[in-house]
């Protein structure tokens, strides 16, 4: 079956639990074929460990921050935003500053995990660096986060 979808632009957001570990929604804009003609869409899929399930329409579990946070990302397209790469990512999640957490520490174990998913599930590259860009405050203990990850080839090479 021939990909219908040619995204050009790119978010992605951290699905919360009950969502398996490793779970995204790629919000995208890009363009469909539509029998003879190409549409300007945006669209939204789920991505389990790097990969797209186009077959699974998105769902949002109440309680969560997600369709907030996947209604941003696409703010963010329609204003011209979003990543264009394999190898660029930008990443938009949602996370709670338990009692006596501060939020770097909350932020760095996201940007290690953002780091290791990236290498592991996406591309074979040596490094990944990963910056938060944005922080928002959305409730009492919550935080809107994004970062933008760059994934790249070391210049470090081993010696004999």
């Amino acid at each position: 079956m021939p990909q219908v979808f040619q995204p050009h632009k790119v978010i992605y957001v951290k699905a919360s639990y009950p969502h398996p570990i490793n779970t995204e929604y790629r919000v995208a804009w890009g363009y469909e074929t539509w029998g003879s003609n190409q549409i300007p869409v945006t669209k939204v899929q789920m991505v389990y460990n790097g990969r797209v399930n186009g077959r699974i329409s998105p769902s949002y579990p109440d309680e969560t921050t997600d369709q907030d946070n996947v209604r941003y990302a696409e703010d963010i397209l329609k204003q011209g935003g979003g990543s264009n790469g394999k190898k660029n990512r930008i990443y938009i999640c949602s996370v709670v500053i338990e009692n006596g957490q501060s939020l770097t520490s909350v932020y760095e174990s996201e940007e290690d995990t953002l780091r290791n998913n990236l290498l592991n599930y996406v591309v074979p590259m040596d490094m990944v660096s990963v910056t938060c860009t944005s922080e928002e405050k959305i409730k009492e203990n919550e935080y809107r986060l994004i970062f933008e990850l760059e994934a790249q080839k070391s210049n470090v090479h081993p010696t004999d």
